[in-house]
């Protein structure tokens, strides 16, 4: 964001269904002809693993902390001065999320590295 509002980057578009709220002015790729989800949204994910067999309270208390510090009023207010969505997955429901963007990555590569 610092380099966009520098002048010096000049977004082309966003990479979501709907415009950005930091940057009203900004149209999707939909909104200019261009499909970029044939395979479901892009999106950039970030989580955190822990070793397999960990205890599970204190997977629990790890959990429990991660999500406090993402949905806290200090970083909801950075997420939104940054473009940032904050998504807390966990468990079951960021199994899904993984595998499906797994399972989307391995289907475009499996056509852009076809014999």
């Amino acid at each position: 964001m610092s380099s966009i509002r520098a002048g010096e980057l000049k977004p082309l578009g966003a990479f979501s269904p709907d415009r950005l709220e930091i940057l009203p002015d900004v149209p999707t790729f939909e909104e200019v002809g261009v499909d970029v989800f044939p395979y479901g949204p892009v999106v950039q994910m970030a989580y955190i693993q822990a070793p397999a067999g960990l205890d599970p309270e204190i997977e629990n208390a790890l959990a429990d902390a991660f999500e406090a510090a993402l949905t806290s009023e200090t970083f909801r207010d950075f997420a939104a001065k940054n473009g940032f969505v904050i998504d807390p997955l966990r468990g079951d429901e960021l199994d899904a999320e993984v595998d499906g963007v797994a399972d989307a990555i391995a289907e475009v590569a499996a056509q852009v590295f076809a014999d």
